[in-house]
């Protein structure tokens, strides 16, 4: 159903909206999609070696060994995790930002190929709903390592693979041993626990175990000191407890705490038991090496030169840069990554969620001197106490917003630097340095606190807009710049509407999850609200929050959403819960 909300009153500058699923009306589950937030609601409702082909798992196995990955969206980060590991010519893969696709190089040729996304809209696995993106690799460092990069094209609505279904950063810390790990892969089941008759088609698995070794001589680990060419067997592999089988090539192994991928794609393991071995993505940013661009090693799946010559042609590139290591600047990044993204910069949608947790997404930006990034506390730290005057400190100049519209734009500020002139500014100009509009004139106050900023700016009636933030006589950390196009509705069906929100009880992820208006052939995404028992009944429970829509001071808004049952419980006083827009400024609560 379509519930409607409208405020009467106007909107202080720092708020966020909060949905609470009470015992007192209502003790199930309820899902949220279609949030609109403009002037008005409509009343209408919406509607051995680990080998590049897999055999089948004798059996499921519980806890965590090797199970589908459906029955573990009720865990947030790991659902996250699933939606961006797509199946690849009979081995697993992780997208690592909108088009690019990582898996290993033995299991690829240099035909076009297809990256199939799979989720489930209820808990079995006849509720299976499917996506085919054709890719083409870009480069592999076969048989050096064991590393190939894929370019995943739009699909026919023009999303960007990753960017519809997410893509994982990396965690590029030397791994120890005892370090705890998961893997989202591939590949099919004879039958679930308890049932050896059900085979189960290839699908997304679920698997966690601990770092073993840090030693393991395989055939993928480079000789060191690195010679290229050279063959040699380095002991610097990693081998972990993961379970694994055929399908498990090419799948990344994430680490448990926070969700990063740790260990780059599989190489090798036994069939159907634990035990993996594959080089860390620190090992893969340091020593991954692209020999030329035209040799060919007969062992590698069709013959398949190290560079895709007319792919990166056509993507803009010179392919002759990707040769030699895979990281030459040292930003532990892949460079043809960084490259090809510079390249199409940030790609149109209705919401642009830039938080600096991302390393893909940092460098797009362009920081001056006085910015460092630190993505691991989700914030770039400015320090510009010194200066006299506005001083431009971040500039985004890849943003694609829809010409000539204007967006709600939120900014996160904690000063810890300040004096009676140092200030904040937002504004947009053309891609020639002609502006278009500013953002107040913000006072920074060093008082340690984080403080939300939110305000209008208008795209540019060109392609691109500029984005620009200056900043005056300060030390300020600044995290989660997001655009919204005004009046648009954010319906989770993409990673930057997802990534935001919280469950504000413990500050984890949002669990949102494919079990929004289900159809059958596409994803419908939404947020699930619960209620916690150990939380008080009435307003002190909120499964679900978000700071960042942007809500501008002074403006009367309607936020609107669809909401269903996930269950039979009978409702109470016929309601679901409740939903608040809180003013973190002082003023309280504004509407419930």
């Amino acid at each position: 159903m379509l519930i409607g909300w409208e405020a009467e009153r106007t909107w202080p500058n720092h708020r966020r909206l909060m949905v609470h699923s009470s015992s007192v009306w209502y003790r199930g589950i309820i899902f949220f999609s279609g949030i609109v937030v403009t002037s008005g609601c409509g009343a209408e409702a919406p509607e051995q070696d680990s080998e590049s082909s897999e055999s089948a798992i004798q059996v499921e196995k519980p806890n965590g060994v090797v199970e589908l990955a459906y029955k573990h969206y009720g865990n947030p980060d790991r659902a996250r995790a699933s939606y961006a590991t797509p199946k690849i010519k009979g081995c697993s893969a992780t997208m690592i930002g909108p088009h690019i696709l990582m898996t290993a190089a033995h299991c690829s040729g240099k035909t076009g190929t297809t990256a199939t996304f799979r989720t489930y809209s209820a808990s079995n696995v006849t509720s299976a709903v499917s996506e085919e993106f054709k890719c083409q690799y870009l480069l592999h460092t076969f048989k050096d390592t064991d590393l190939i990069l894929h370019y995943c094209e739009n699909n026919a609505e023009g999303q960007a693979p990753g960017l519809k279904y997410g893509y994982l950063d990396f965690d590029p810390k030397k791994v120890s041993i005892g370090d705890q790990v998961y893997s989202i892969w591939w590949n099919s089941i004879t039958g679930v626990a308890g049932d050896a008759s059900d085979n189960i088609p290839s699908s997304p698995l679920y698997s966690q175990g601990k770092v073993t070794s840090t030693t393991f001589p395989g055939w993928f680990t480079p000789i060191l000191p690195h010679v290229p060419g050279k063959k040699g067997k380095s002991p610097i592999g990693i081998s972990t407890s993961v379970w694994t089988m055929g399908g498990g090539s090419g799948s990344s192994q994430i680490d448990s705490g926070n969700h990063r991928i740790r260990i780059g794609p599989t190489s090798t393991g036994p069939s159907d038991a634990p035990g993996r071995n594959a080089l860390s993505i620190r090992d893969y940013l340091d020593y991954g090496f692209v020999q030329d661009i035209d040799s060919k090693d007969p062992d590698l799946v069709g013959d398949t030169p190290p560079v895709n010559v007319a792919k990166v042609k056509a993507l803009g590139l010179t392919p002759s840069s990707y040769v030699g290591f895979v990281d030459k600047n040292g930003d532990d990044l892949f460079d043809v990554q960084t490259d090809v993204e510079k390249k199409e910069g940030e790609l149109n949608r209705t919401m642009f969620y830039l938080g600096f947790e991302s390393q893909r997404r940092n460098a797009l930006w362009e920081p001056s001197s006085k910015a460092t990034y630190h993505p691991f506390q989700s914030k770039v730290v400015i320090k510009n106490s010194g200066s006299s005057h506005p001083t431009t400190v971040l500039e985004h100049r890849r943003l694609h917003l829809t010409p000539g519209k204007f967006y709600r734009v939120s900014v996160m500020t904690r000063t810890t630097k300040a004096n009676a002139s140092s200030t904040l500014r937002v504004q947009t100009e053309t891609p020639t340095g002609a502006p278009v509009s500013f953002g107040p004139i913000v006072p920074l106050k060093a008082d340690g606190e984080w403080k939300m900023n939110t305000f209008h700016l208008q795209a540019s009636k060109t392609s691109t807009t500029v984005l620009k933030v200056d900043v005056e006589a300060a030390d300020v950390d600044l995290a989660a710049v997001t655009l919204i196009e005004d009046t648009s509705t954010l319906d989770f069906e993409d990673y930057d509407q997802r990534e935001p929100w919280r469950n504000s009880n413990d500050g984890s992820r949002a669990l949102i999850v494919p079990r929004g208006e289900v159809s059958g052939e596409e994803p419908s995404f939404a947020a699930r609200v619960w209620r916690d028992s150990s939380k008080p009944k009435v307003n002190g429970d909120w499964s679900l929050r978000s700071r960042q829509l942007a809500l501008v001071p002074q403006a009367k808004y309607s936020i609107c959403f669809r909401a269903k049952r996930d269950n039979v419980e009978p409702m109470q006083n016929g309601l679901l819960g409740a939903v608040q827009v809180i003013d973190l400024d002082g003023a309280g609560t504004l509407a419930t």
